[in-house]
């Protein structure tokens, strides 16, 4: 007769920051970090296909207005990659107009700027249990 020992790792989420201020940038992975997340930056669009090339995050946060891109239409791309696709996506803008329609970029949920951080992390915390739900439902 064998005994079933059920281990939970407790594992950090990893989380992919798309936004072209460095200040947020920096202020984002300070304060997730301490909240125990590992946190990777993006300044660009480039950067940021160059991170996904090499490890894929839990949750991507992308920007809506950025330098030369636009973060809804990145989220679409995204969205469409069948490797990227099941990656939930936060899009962030200062401006509640450019966050509207969200859903029809792929956009799993909107934050609006500035933002406290116990918003961001429910936020975060409610898709990646859903995400690990679809996932348990999928293997299971």
């Amino acid at each position: 007769m064998g005994i079933l020992i059920k281990i939970k790792i407790n594992t950090m989420a990893n989380i992919l920051v798309l936004d072209d201020s460095a200040e947020l940038l920096e202020m984002v992975k300070i304060i997730f970090q301490l909240h125990n997340y590992e946190v990777r930056t993006a300044p660009t669009k480039s950067s940021l296909l160059a991170h996904l090339e090499i490890f894929m995050p839990d949750i991507l946060l992308i920007d809506v207005l950025l330098d030369g891109s636009n973060g809804k239409d990145i989220c679409k791309e995204l969205k469409q990659n069948n490797s990227t696709k099941h990656i939930p996506i936060i899009l962030l803008s200062g401006s509640h107009d450019q966050l509207r329609g969200y859903a029809a970029y792929g956009a799993d949920d909107i934050i609006e700027k500035p933002f406290e951080f116990e918003d961001v992390e429910k936020k975060i915390r409610k898709l990646l249990d859903k995400n690990r739900f679809k996932k348990e439902v999928v293997v299971g």
